[in-house]
């Protein structure tokens, strides 16, 4: 699969209804999608367009990418998008630089419509944002200033540990927008797989009995790093991440209680 590292440009927003209004009464509790609700993140060698939803996700339909020849790219369900209840992570390294629009249907014919540029590495946009019509003007990234190197009395380069703090808090930064949870469904058993941009971890669960709705294994604190190739350090962060996902996702009706070697989820 081909990659372009070219950033992104935010055109236009807009919400619309495709049919008739029906005088539905989603017709009055449709909450526009506006710029507070995209942000595009753009980092080296990862970047996405990370979506919050005015409504739950689970009220959504299709969401689609489309380009500007009305040619349909790629087409999911926003369930199968879903980083909890409302946000979407949308990788765009594989789309390729041109202009697109990203669909989102919600309920009775109403859409949310984001208009964007994806550019040629490189290059970079400004737009005035707003419903009608964007004024946009393309410039040149500038480059960034090479780093100071520094060396000792001997000649021999000194680390420099601002640098290695910025590249590694980078990482972090990339690693939890690229977090997300995949299922592989066996009936009344299969695995909760866990994955980041550097990471996946295969967890296995079972439906449960009485009260238990279903149990996620969870390799203890002695097993993890052997487990997981991990650091135990990780292990509380993806633990929580796995648990909130699971039970937006799938068990919205239970409570949850995290032991050391088990996630369990019990009916209200």
């Amino acid at each position: 699969m081909n990659s372009y590292f070219g950033t992104i440009t935010i055109i236009k927003i807009s919400n619309r209804q495709l049919a008739n209004s029906s005088g539905n009464k989603d017709d009055y509790t449709f909450i526009p999608f506006g710029e507070s609700n995209i942000r595009f993140e753009h980092y080296p060698d990862c970047q996405q367009l990370i979506v919050w939803l005015p409504h739950p996700g689970s009220e959504y339909g299709k969401l689609r990418l489309v380009n500007n020849k009305s040619k349909l790219i790629e087409e999911w369900p926003v369930a199968d998008r879903l980083n909890g209840s409302i946000q979407l992570i949308l990788d765009t390294l594989p789309i390729a630089p041109g202009l697109y629009t990203i669909e989102i249907d919600w309920k009775n014919g109403w859409q949310h419509q984001i208009y964007f540029e994806k550019h040629n590495n490189g290059e970079a946009g400004r737009t005035i944002q707003h419903e009608g019509a964007a004024t946009k003007v393309k410039s040149k990234i500038e480059q960034p200033e090479i780093p100071i190197i520094y060396r000792d009395g001997f000649g021999e380069i000194i680390e420099n540990t601002d640098l290695i703090l910025r590249e590694n808090v980078h990482k972090d930064i990339a690693r939890r927008f690229s977090r997300r949870i995949e299922y592989k469904d066996n009936g009344r058993s299969g695995s909760v797989i866990y994955t980041d941009n550097t990471t996946r971890i295969e967890f296995f669960y079972e439906m449960g009995g009485g009260k238990c709705m279903v149990y996620i294994e969870l390799p203890t604190n002695k097993q993890w790093e052997a487990r997981t190739n991990t650091p135990l350090s990780a292990r509380q962060e993806i633990v929580e991440f796995v648990t909130t996902t699971v039970q937006a996702q799938q068990a919205s009706n239970c409570e949850y209680e995290i032991r050391e070697d088990a996630i369990l989820f019990y009916y209200k």
